[in-house]
C-alpha cells in the first residue's frame, strides 16, 4: 500500500466530523440530531443555521458485542466544525459527557463521542498507537484535523505517525 495512496484518501476526508453511539432507529433524523449536538455542546445559535448546509450520512455499525448508529458529516461550515469540536473536548476535560438522550428522544444514556473522520488506515494506526499508550511505551497519543501525533515521554520531540513504520519501532 502506497502511502502516498493513504495520506491523499485522508486528505478527502479531512474537516469531515462523525458522531459515533447513536441508538439504532429507523426514525433517527440527521440534522435534528446535528441541531441537538449544537444546543448540547452550546454552541453559539447565529452558527447553528450552518448546520443544515451539512452533507449528513447515518450509517449503521455492527461488531461483535453491540451495533449503533453514526453520522457523518461533511461539509460542516468551519467555524461551525470547530467550535464543536472545541467545546466537545473542553466538556470532556471536565468531565462532563454526551450522551444519546441528549441528542435523540429517548436515547438513553449511552456515550456520545465527536471525532475527525480517519480512513481505515489511519484508524488502524490510530489504535496500535492508543494500544503502545495503554503499554505505556508512548506517553500521549492525539489526533487533530486528522493527523496522528505522539510523544514518547514529557518534552519530547512530537512526533507524526504516517506509517505502520513509524511505529514499528516499538515492537523490537
Amino acid at each position: 500500500m502506497k502511502i502516498a495512496n493513504e495520506l491523499e484518501r485522508q486528505r478527502h476526508v479531512e474537516g469531515n466530523i462523525v458522531i459515533s453511539g447513536l441508538p439504532k432507529s429507523d426514525d433517527l433524523n440527521p440534522e435534528s440530531v446535528l441541531i441537538n449536538l449544537c444546543s448540547a455542546l452550546a454552541v453559539d445559535e447565529s452558527l447553528i443555521p450552518k448546520a443544515k448546509k451539512a452533507n449528513l450520512k447515518l450509517v449503521s455499525v455492527e461488531n461483535k458485542s453491540q451495533s449503533h448508529t453514526l453520522l457523518r458529516v461533511s461539509n460542516l461550515h468551519d467555524d461551525l466544525r470547530e467550535k464543536l469540536m472545541a467545546h466537545y473536548r473542553n466538556d470532556k476535560r471536565q468531565k462532563k459527557y454526551l450522551t444519546a438522550g441528549d441528542l435523540v428522544e429517548n436515547g438513553g444514556n449511552k456515550p456520545i463521542y465527536l471525532n475527525n473522520e480517519l480512513t481505515g488506515y489511519f484508524q488502524m494506526l490510530f489504535k496500535k498507537a492508543r494500544d503502545l499508550r495503554r503499554m505505556k511505551v508512548l506517553k500521549y497519543v492525539w489526533e487533530v484535523e486528522g493527523k496522528i501525533y505522539y510523544k514518547v515521554e514529557d518534552g519530547d520531540k512530537t512526533v507524526r505517525i504516517k506509517h505502520l513504520n513509524d511505529l514499528d519501532k516499538f515492537y523490537e
